[in-house]
């Protein structure tokens, strides 16, 4: 079953990808802006909502890339464990066991904040910000754990 894209997928993937600077977190390839190619990659997949749209929940891959892990799970959770860090990968881990409930208010919440903070990276790199810029959970403080 796929999982329906939302708003919020649309914004999240574009500041994941703009994140990582257009660039393949694995490869390092370089993709211009908003062309085909660089894919928002979920470390735990979609469906779970209480952390679909978490920042440390997702990387920036080329196609090639994404696809390759989609096969192969366990060397897709060695990659990660060295991208993000041990304790990273962990706090993921137990995340994925929660379940949260998002009632319309939380979810246009996060539509909001996820909003601001594209609206604030791509300012930063309007001003010339060069390569990695985070970005904040758009989740209500509540469920951000």
């Amino acid at each position: 079953m796929r999982i329906k894209i939302d708003k919020r997928d649309v914004i999240f993937s574009k500041l994941v990808r703009e994140r990582a600077s257009w660039s393949c977190e694995f490869c390092n390839r370089h993709f211009e802006d908003a062309t085909r190619g660089l894919e928002c990659a979920h470390i735990y997949g979609r469906s779970r909502k209480g952390m679909r749209w978490l920042p440390l929940n997702a990387v920036a891959l080329c196609t090639g890339h994404h696809m390759h892990f989609t096969g192969n799970p366990l060397e897709f959770a060695a990659w990660i464990e060295g991208h993000i860090g041990k304790a990273n990968a962990e706090t993921l881990r137990i995340m994925a066991g929660q379940t949260h409930k998002l009632s319309k208010a939380d979810l246009e919440d996060i539509h909001q904040n996820l909003k601001a903070e594209l609206k604030r990276v791509e300012m930063l790199r309007a001003g010339g910000k060069t390569g990695r810029v985070e970005f904040d959970s758009p989740y209500p403080e509540r469920i951000a754990a």
